[in-house]
């Protein structure tokens, strides 16, 4: 049987009557819009999209790991999905953006799609959040020519692109001996452009978890390991402004989501943002979008990454996780209208509540069917519906909806449903749960695409 596309059901007129508040908020609104403001998202991971293109499969091969990551039967490391699988043939019938267009969406937003470091025995970047070439795309996804060729399909198409940036930090080079950094021999220049191998460029106090020096670990210490950059100085965030200012005019970007948000610099946004948005006015983009990724589902937390601290919106926690309980059944249409009271929050001289970008599930917390099903929805006409219910919510309220990629072929999760088990390949699998686990308003892929 062929997966049915989910999406919304004639469920308008409930979600009309129970969100009062964000349906008037939208069609009253007066307040600026950011660029993407009328936009339907798709998020996608382009390694597990569609492979298109076998021989960049071992792709950054060593002597002493020849497969260069790529590893489809584990989770951890890359499947061989790539931009050439996305761009396909870009004519009617293609399974690529083609594909994505035709259901409706109207902008791709991608995983980071810079040069990643070398796999370790844990893992692969094929996720694109351990970057060291940060100037061009990582091998095992193509070439830069194959992503100036899918921008181009994407403006054939009508389709915006969005890309994922990180920030934040690189992937893990430096090496900590009795709280000394240093880079180990042979390794000197692994990072491109060449200012991101100088020492002064990182904060040097070990993890996050347990960083040594003054001030906040959250904002100083390698998150997760990974090498942690000094954002308040100038080299730093005008070195960023040069990076991704490239990325804009070579390829036509419109919008970035920019990864763990909360842990740069204070005002590091406030001194990248603007950089950020000169470079996209110089080829004609006047309205650039730029969203954080700042995950906290207290409004009046979040609110004060737009007012004080320079983003111009964020991805909308509070909403994922409300429209999730409700949805599931878990709360009553009272949460829905404590969220959408604190919508006046977000209001200022240049944003709205209707510029959040609202989303039900993601690469890290989890699938939205899964997060349903884990709230003891395990009826699968009852979990349909429910899912269903939550995407009309999504759809209908105020904010930029984004749609998870393989959400729409009911796509759930297995084991605790988050983070690489929520990243399942959209062709045929070699991961054996992932052949056999649930599909909401169909049956397990088995040994087929989805």
């Amino acid at each position: 049987m062929k997966p049915k596309v989910l999406f919304i059901s004639a469920l308008i007129g409930c979600i009309s009557i129970l969100v009062p508040q964000a349906s008037q908020s939208a069609e009253q609104s007066t307040y600026p819009e950011v660029g993407l403001a009328k936009d339907v998202i798709y998020f996608v991971m382009p390694d597990r999209y569609l492979n298109g293109d076998a021989s960049n499969d071992l792709a950054g091969g060593t002597t002493q790991d020849p497969t260069g990551g790529f590893n489809p039967s584990s989770t951890a490391f890359f499947h061989g999905g790539d931009l050439k699988g996305l761009t396909g043939t870009c004519e009617k019938g293609d399974k690529g953006l083609v594909r994505i267009k035709e259901l409706g969406f109207t902008a791709v937003w991608l995983t980071p799609l810079v040069g990643q470091q070398q796999a370790k025995s844990g893992g692969a970047g094929y996720h694109g959040y351990w970057g060291v070439d940060f100037l061009n795309v990582d091998s095992h996804l193509g070439t830069n020519e194959d992503l100036s060729a899918l921008s181009a399909c994407a403006k054939k198409l009508g389709l915006k692109l969005i890309l994922d940036v990180v920030t934040n930090h690189t992937g893990d080079v430096i090496q900590y001996m009795d709280k000394t950094a240093s880079i180990p021999a042979g390794r000197e220049s692994a990072k491109n452009p060449s200012w991101l191998n100088d020492l002064s460029s990182y904060h040097n106090v070990g993890d996050m978890s347990r960083c040594w020096g003054e001030g906040s670990c959250t904002q100083l210490g390698d998150f997760y390991g990974l090498d942690d950059l000094a954002t308040e100085k100038e080299v730093v965030y005008k070195g960023m402004i040069d990076i991704y200012g490239q990325w804009i005019k070579k390829y036509g970007f419109v919008g970035f989501r920019v990864d763990t948000a909360r842990h740069v610099d204070n005002d590091f946004f406030k001194n990248w943002s603007p950089g950020i948005n000169q470079q996209a006015s110089q080829v004609g983009i006047n309205n650039f979008t730029t969203f954080g990724e700042v995950w906290d589902i207290n409004p009046i937390n979040l609110v004060g990454y737009i007012r004080d601290r320079g983003l111009q919106t964020v991805l909308d926690f509070p909403f994922q996780r409300t429209a999730v309980q409700f949805a599931s059944g878990y709360s009553g249409a009272e949460v829905l209208n404590n969220l959408f009271e604190n919508d006046d929050l977000y209001t200022t001289q240049s944003s709205s509540a209707s510029n959040l970008v609202t989303f039900l599930g993601n690469h890290d917390m989890g699938r939205v069917g899964f997060l349903i099903s884990a709230s003891q929805v395990k009826a699968e006409k009852d979990l349909q519906a429910r899912t269903q219910l939550a995407h009309a919510l999504m759809y209908l309220s105020r904010g930029i909806p984004t749609v998870y990629y393989g959400d729409e072929v009911g796509m759930t999760g297995s084991g605790n449903g988050g983070d690489q088990l929520s990243r399942q390949d959209m062709f045929a699998t070699k991961i054996d749960s992932w052949k056999t686990e649930k599909r909401i308003g169909s049956t397990p892929v088995g040994n087929g695409d989805s």
